[in-house]
């Protein structure tokens, strides 16, 4: 169990490889390039190197044991995409719904199981901690007339299974990859299923990027509202998600009809993509070129109809639901 690590958030050999420069000279190892958020710093790094963090997904056990359960898992994904993108995305075929199903599973992973997002949920827990510690600390040296008090003001849980204690908030905020990674995938799996899904093509060159945060959600019309409902939700009816799959591919969910449709698009669409994609990197983000395109790094809000290409579509075929491997 000494192994694993080193455990990469952006997968390198199932999904980063797709961006290595084509030039690459004969003999050098193989990489992608690599630029930071503003676009100033560029780097060129093999895929094994970049995106990783030691035990990331390792749970690890009160005797010291390494758990590996999670990268395991997410390495079932990962093998599962590449063959899916290789062998039905990138020759544009309908693709099976078993396997439709573990694209979009790979794509809630990919929403999860970035370090930035488990520090986000470490700080909302940690508060929550601190919260529940404080009143604990009070209720100890609280009279009993006042627990009585305390205790009839609270509601009970319609269902006291589904109740956390102080401990159980505790060993979140100690492992939270540990505790919200399969859960926030298990939620977001079957609202993705039945998004429809349109994979935009292109044959630009360097054509799609991608970054350390590649599942971007976004909603044009977030700036409608007040400011505390402008986070992208499913309840939103303009949400969009985006995840590219390689240069030559993007996958774009938007709500409709479940269905997959392949979509050629113009160059302009393909730089406002990579516009968003740039835009909402933590760091960095990866060409396939050493090129950075001045538009990417547009601050700039998307206009609502920067999608009308897939409005106008209509989903040909059947739905995945219904397709069969062959």
């Amino acid at each position: 169990m000494a192994g694993h690590k080193g455990q990469h958030w952006i997968p390198a050999a199932a999904y980063l490889k797709a961006w290595v420069d084509p030039d690459v000279p004969v003999g050098q190892e193989p990489f992608v390039h690599v630029f930071s958020r503003d676009g100033s710093a560029h780097r060129r790094r093999a895929p094994s190197n970049i995106f990783k963090e030691t035990d990331l997904y390792t749970i690890k056990a009160s005797d010291g044991s390494r758990d590996l359960r999670l990268e395991h898992g997410l390495a079932s994904l990962e093998t599962a995409f590449s063959k899916t993108r290789r062998e039905y995305l990138s020759e544009r075929r309908k693709v099976p719904l078993l396997r439709y199903s573990k694209l979009l599973a790979f794509v809630a992973a990919m929403h999860s199981r970035t370090p930035m997002i488990r520090d986000h949920h470490a700080a909302y827990w940690k508060k929550l901690q601190s919260s529940m510690e404080e009143l604990d600390e009070k209720m100890k040296v609280a009279t009993e007339d006042k627990r009585r008090r305390a205790a009839a003001m609270s509601i009970p849980p319609s269902d006291p299974s589904k109740t956390m204690t102080l401990q159980d908030v505790r060993k979140v905020t100690a492992s939270p990859m540990e505790h919200t990674l399969l859960p926030y995938l298990e939620a977001e799996l079957p609202l993705l299923m039945r998004m429809r899904c349109a994979i935009l093509c292109t044959n630009s060159d360097p054509g799609f990027v991608t970054s350390d945060n590649p599942v971007v959600w976004f909603d044009p019309e977030a700036h409608k509202r007040p400011p505390m409902y402008r986070s992208p939700a499913f309840m939103y009816p303009k949400l969009q998600i985006t995840f590219p799959l390689s240069p030559a591919q993007l996958l774009l969910l938007v709500h409709g009809k479940p269905g997959l449709e392949y979509i050629e698009i113009a160059d302009r669409d393909v730089q406002e993509a990579n516009r968003i994609t740039r835009g909402h990197c933590f760091k960095e983000f990866v060409v396939k070129r050493d090129f950075v395109n001045s538009q990417w790094l547009d601050r700039g809000t998307m206009p609502p109809d920067a999608w009308e290409l897939v409005e106008g579509q209509a989903i040909s075929g059947d739905s995945p639901a219904e397709e069969k491997e062959n």
